[in-house]
């Protein structure tokens, strides 16, 4: 009969699966809210959009959703978050994205906010306002070359909106022109494609400020621009998410999924060191019988 040493090193997955499972439905019953302190990346895309709100407003913020289903948890929160606080300082905003199934979530996370900021502040007379605060640019095609294209040329290269109205038509789009009339652009993905429009969506002598939305995966591919100063922002997964609600002072999926996200990691490190002790009590046992 294996020793409680041996156990200890050969924990049956099944048990550690269930241990999990208990874990990430406890928080759903009973919030922990473990305390988060947002980082500096975060800080910093925070401060740029709430600046954005005394600038000029002719100019308008960018969002770009190249993201699928399989990393909507990460980054469906993170879009929410920022589309929230533009909403909240009135900062005009548009959403574009080189993938298909990039337009339906984005498209939603916005027209939530839109109903959600309007019953908050409802009878204020500054409802949001498809086509004046916000509009979906769609499914931009043609790669790199529709980035390029869009960067000298915004009205020519898209056409129309998400729903067919022509961009000249919606009054936010009247002066914007091409990439001089945008004041900062936030790209989030789950692929290695900012460096796409990092290198593409500019001209000779202009290119917007930019901040990067990611999974958490892809935090050490993103921060070499951060760090590079070619971005000046990042969220990274979900924990980016849960610091920007906080700052923004609405807690919403993200917090909660730190919960779950945190009680997980500590599994984890139980786990590490339960094992390693096994082990040595176990190498030290046969060592004194040898």
């Amino acid at each position: 009969m294996p020793t409680l040493t041996e156990r200890l090193q050969n924990i049956d997955r099944r048990v550690v699966y269930m241990i999990v499972l208990v874990l990430i439905i406890i928080p759903l019953f009973i919030p922990f809210r473990f305390r988060i302190e947002p980082e500096e990346p975060v800080k910093r895309v925070y401060d740029k959009i709430s600046a954005l709100a005394e600038d000029d407003q002719d100019k308008i913020v960018l969002i770009v959703t190249d993201w699928d289903p399989q990393v909507k948890a990460e980054l469906y929160p993170q879009v929410q978050a920022v589309v929230r606080h533009l909403m909240e300082k009135r900062v005009k905003f548009a959403v574009v994205t080189l993938l298909p199934t990039g337009v339906e979530y984005s498209k939603v996370i916005c027209q939530d906010a839109q109903k959600e900021y309007n019953t908050t502040y409802k009878g204020n007379n500054q409802d949001i306002v498809y086509g004046e605060d916000w509009c979906h640019w769609g499914f931009l095609v043609g790669g790199l070359y529709g980035v390029r294209n869009l960067a000298g040329d915004i009205p020519g290269t898209l056409k129309a909106d998400f729903e067919g109205t022509p961009i000249q038509n919606l009054p936010m789009m009247e002066k914007v022109k091409n990439i001089r009339d945008i004041s900062y652009v936030l790209h989030t993905t789950g692929a290695p494609l900012l460096v796409l429009w990092l290198q593409f969506f500019q001209l000779e002598d202009y290119r917007p400020e930019m901040a990067s939305g990611c999974t958490s995966v892809m935090i050490p591919e993103n921060y070499r621009f951060y760090d590079s100063n070619q971005i000046t922002g990042l969220l990274g997964g979900l924990r980016g998410a849960a610091d920007y609600e906080k700052l923004i002072g609405f807690q919403d999926r993200a917090t909660e999924g730190m919960d779950c996200e945190s009680l997980v990691h500590f599994l984890i490190m139980a786990l590490i060191v339960l094992s390693n002790t096994g082990y040595l009590i176990e190498k030290r046992r046969s060592r004194r019988t040898q």
